[in-house]
């Protein structure tokens, strides 16, 4: 539990009482195992007279958005470069930064530039990296004031925040540059790896990273047919603005895996066209690179790409997410997951589709949505503990000739989401249908038109903000509510 923190974990948890609670359930697994379903999904009478109405679905966003103390991540440096992150699960708007002092000199002498207009929405988790001299401003007025005030808007409200300006000298970028210098020379020594112009390309044969490999910005890692790489524990792969091309074939796949347990997996951003073939990635932790304090939920993780699998195997995760793929389009076909501590495949904000896959031995979600456009096609989804399919955040989902078996639930469908089903089987599931609304910032749960499937007695969940049509005709009974 303690091996990715300091030695302080160890001081926040009893570990005597944890093996004596862990050896008190797995006495008693077998009665849990009888009681899943009831436990889980006993039905219960509510009363929704309330949650209709829509002065109490806005009186409940309110207060559930208000909960988020800290709504944007942001560092406003002497240099004037700006950072600000979305740290919300809503959109937010950036509307002005505000120079707000009293000082004489520099009103008049630096003629500085009391409101900046940024006009910028982001989405959750959206980024924004800008310099303030983009927008004429004078750094003489950075140097001589210790804040500036940003104003950011939402549906429900606006808020103001005070921002210190941070010394440039201090910004990470120019603490760690001779730390990514080290990390070229590491990637410039390796006699297995060739540069040719912007492409890095790993020899044919067994080779062994013991440390980060980041590849220069704008450049690409290629590996050919045939390869297989054994990375060490603080080992990870980083690519931004290039391409990662995993060119195996049914032959000679290439194995991308772990020296000893586990390894620190992949991070490719801003990518033009990845591609990843006939490969094997095996033993993955979470992405962490401590240089740059980037720590990712996933373990191998594309952001703002383009990316192409066809015939990849994801095996023994112990992340959040075998696979993320933020703001990004993608082809997935002849897809494997197997054996996940979590979720599979999450896909937030992203466009494609999936063919021809099997997700199986998934602890959390096989795949899970936010904001997303997927078609998804001719597929296995089976042993899921959480749920096979979540369609999640105004996500559209297309979905056409798969069977989901042994989960806990297999189609979830919340918050504003559409999901049309043209066949599909189910069997054997604790829940085969869910439908709610989860976060009340969308107002709507869930619809679904499923058509085409077996068999005919299947278990639903439906709350009173969703909607269900089953071949043609509607499911109207309310029988859930996500908060009970």
């Amino acid at each position: 539990l303690c091996k990715n923190y300091s030695n302080e974990c160890y001081k926040g948890i009893n570990f005597d009482n944890l093996l004596y609670n862990y050896q008190i359930l797995n006495k008693n697994k077998n009665l849990f195992k009888d009681l899943k379903q009831k436990i889980l999904f006993d039905k219960k009478k509510f009363d929704y007279s309330n949650t209709i109405n829509s002065k109490y679905t806005q009186k409940q966003t309110t207060k559930a958005f208000s909960k988020i103390e800290k709504k944007i991540y942001y560092r406003i440096f002497s240099d004037g470069e700006i950072y600000f992150e979305n740290i919300t699960p809503v959109e937010i708007f950036l509307d002005e930064i505000r120079l707000n002092t009293k000082n004489d000199k520099i009103n008049s002498e630096y003629k500085c530039i009391k409101n900046i207009n940024i006009k910028i929405k982001l989405k959750p988790g959206d980024k924004f990296r800008h310099n303030l001299k983009k927008y004429n401003y004078n750094n003489l007025c950075l140097k001589d004031i210790k804040q500036l005030e940003m104003i950011i808007k939402t549906d429900l409200n606006t808020e103001t925040y005070m921002i210190d300006i941070e010394n440039a000298s201090l910004n990470k970028k120019n603490i760690l540059s001779d730390v990514s210098i080290d990390h070229i020379n590491y990637l410039n020594n390796l006699q297995f790896i060739k540069k040719i112009n912007k492409d890095y390309i790993f020899d044919n044969g067994s080779h062994i990273i013991r440390r980060p490999l980041i590849i220069p910005k704008g450049h690409n890692l290629i590996i050919k047919n045939g390869t297989e790489i054994f990375f060490s524990e603080n080992s990870f792969v980083y690519i931004n603005e290039g391409n990662l091309i995993s060119l195996g074939s049914k032959n000679k796949i290439n194995k991308l895996k772990a020296l000893k347990d586990y390894w620190g997996g992949i991070l490719v951003s801003n990518s033009s066209q990845s591609k990843i073939i006939h490969t094997s990635l095996e033993n993955i932790d979470y992405y962490r690179d401590v240089f740059a304090n980037i720590y990712l939920t996933g373990s191998i993780n594309f952001f703002n790409s383009n990316i192409n699998l066809n015939g990849v195997n994801f095996k023994n995760s112990i992340a959040e997410d075998m696979l993320n793929i933020v703001n990004s389009n993608f082809l997935l076909n002849d897809v494997v997951f197997e054996k996940s501590v979590s979720d599979a495949l999450d896909l937030d904000f992203s466009n494609g589709k999936i063919t021809n896959f099997n997700f199986f031995n998934i602890n959390g979600d096989a795949i899970d949505t936010s904001g997303s456009f997927v078609d998804i096609e001719n597929g296995l989804i089976d042993q899921i503990y959480d749920k096979a399919i979540s369609v999640g955040e105004k996500s559209k989902l297309e979905v056409k000739k798969i069977k989901i078996s042994k989960s806990l639930i297999g189609l979830a469908v919340k918050d504003s989401s559409l999901l049309n089903v043209n066949g599909v089987i189910f069997d054997d599931n604790i829940n085969d249908i869910s439908l709610y609304l989860k976060k009340p910032f969308y107002e709507k749960g869930g619809t679904a038109m499923i058509n085409n499937y077996v068999p005919n007695n299947i278990t639903i969940q439906k709350d009173a903000f969703s909607k269900l049509v089953l071949d043609n005709t509607e499911f109207k009974k309310i029988n859930f509510s996500y908060e009970n």
